[in-house]
């Protein structure tokens, strides 16, 4: 079956749906800061205050329904292939090692204030791997020359320069996915 091969992104998927359709039937639905809070949004105060569950349950929180198809859109066009070439558990330390390494980097580098949520420090971590993936099996001139990737890693990268945007959480995600893919080659 073609769902049991990357069950890990389809599970992702859909606990970031699940939750956001929870989001909008709560009762803080209508006080969008007030309901992602309440929903395990990045928030350092709250992290700082023993909330650790945080670094998790934030990539599953998303801020408008663009925001969760966006993610979930690009956690499914790259998840998918990579999590049958890696492995489910290899894709999972590398996808749920991404979000975290995000939301601790956004924790250290980010605003005291800073809200954040979503996937995208996985996506960001996928990108990282594929980035040493490619380098690693076809070397530095096949990289340069993957146009179609390369416009994706410019798109996301030029989108950190957008308001609302949490870089701190795309970064993090990024250098987790380039360590950890090297780490794969090794073991």
């Amino acid at each position: 079956m073609y769902f049991l091969r990357s069950f890990v992104t389809y599970a992702c998927i859909l606990l970031a749906i699940v939750q956001y359709v929870r989001m909008q039937n709560d009762e803080h639905g209508s006080d969008q800061n007030a309901a992602v809070m309440h929903f395990g949004a990045m928030y350092p105060q709250a992290v700082y205050r023993g909330q650790w569950y945080r670094l998790i349950t934030a990539g599953f929180v998303h801020f408008s329904l663009w925001h969760l198809f966006m993610n979930c859109y690009a956690l499914y066009a790259m998840g998918t292939s990579m999590e049958t070439w890696l492995g489910h558990g290899r894709f999972a330390i590398l996808f749920l090692g991404s979000m975290i390494a995000g939301n601790l980097f956004t924790l250290w580098k980010g605003g005291q204030y800073t809200v954040s949520g979503g996937l995208s420090g996985g996506i960001y971590g996928m990108m990282g791997a594929e980035i040493v993936l490619i380098i690693s099996t076809s070397g530095m001139h096949a990289l340069v020359t993957n146009v179609s990737f390369l416009s994706v890693l410019m798109m996301n990268l030029f989108m950190n320069f957008l308001p609302g945007i949490c870089r701190q959480a795309h970064l993090g995600g990024l250098a987790f996915g380039i360590l950890c893919m090297q780490v794969f080659f090794y073991i």
